[in-house]
């Protein structure tokens, strides 16, 4: 009979085959024991027959795919589950007009590598466990926490930040600095000045064809995989843009610090090229 590989249980519920989760399942299949089934009743009598997951995870494409109620039944077969929303791009305006599910963790489809794959992996990247904190924290607690939790080694290069706002050059600034970096501010209105840069923070609105022209010129400057395009509203077309273009990680405004400098990390050691 052949050995499960090792790493946490997982057990996917839902929309797996949604196209904004593509990425999610491949990384889950390829680094988790990972189960698969569409419809809670399917989930529920996996449970039953299985050793609990470590992480319950209920992917919802679209606004009132499950019920709290089906999730609660999740939570009451499997209690020690940590139990995660995957959540797809119509779901962003869930929490203003709609019903989110209490005490479930929270992660669209474009903040999974930076929020999940620490906590998946076992890594000892310097942030807050979130799956080990309880159904009752808030997200304002996640990302008090995720603040308060000081880097374990300071870190070295040079971050460009090519923002037209200086304000916005001057918070990523600071939150880049904290780790360890130098920074400095590449406005568009000048010519770029990228000697020396080893990684470039590129803030924009979305990657429409215009926008991709422009951060294809920049990532050929600084090095392909080497910048991080900050997008006011990350789609899948101005995700695929962006890595197109040559960017090595997409990350969504607003964004936990955590977040910016798991990926500045992460291209910086090369990963991303």
């Amino acid at each position: 009979m052949p050995v499960a590989p090792p790493g946490k249980r997982v057990l996917l519920v839902g929309d797996h085959d949604d196209r904004d989760f593509r990425d999610v399942v491949v990384w889950l299949e390829q680094h988790t024991v990972l189960a698969r089934v569409d419809a809670v009743p399917a989930a529920l009598d996996h449970l039953r027959g299985h050793l609990p997951p470590h992480v319950l995870i209920v992917a919802q494409a679209r606004p009132g795919r499950f019920a709290g109620r089906q999730v609660e039944r999740l939570h009451a077969v499997s209690p020690l589950s940590r139990l995660v929303a995957l959540l797809g791009t119509w779901c962003e305006g869930e929490e203003r007009s709609g019903r989110p599910w209490p005490g479930v963790l929270r992660v669209f489809w474009h903040q999974w590598d930076a929020r999940m794959i620490p906590e998946l992996s076992g890594t000892d990247f310097p942030r807050s466990a979130l799956c080990t904190l309880p159904r009752t924290t808030s997200f304002a607690e996640h990302a008090a926490q995720a603040a308060g939790a000081p880097p374990s080694s300071l870190r070295q290069g040079l971050v460009a930040v090519h923002t037209p706002s200086a304000q916005t050059y001057r918070g990523l600034s600071d939150a880049c600095r904290g780790a360890g970096y130098a920074t400095a501010w590449s406005p568009p209105s000048q010519p770029p000045q990228l000697s020396g840069v080893e990684a470039l923070l590129w803030d924009a609105i979305a990657c429409d064809t215009a926008s991709a022209a422009e951060l294809w010129r920049l990532s050929r400057a600084v090095g392909t995989g080497r910048v991080i395009a900050l997008l006011d509203f990350v789609r899948r077309g101005d995700c695929d843009r962006a890595l197109a273009a040559g960017a090595g990680a997409v990350l969504a405004k607003p964004f936990l610090v955590g977040d910016l400098l798991w990926h500045l990390e992460r291209v910086l050691s090369g990963r991303c090229a």
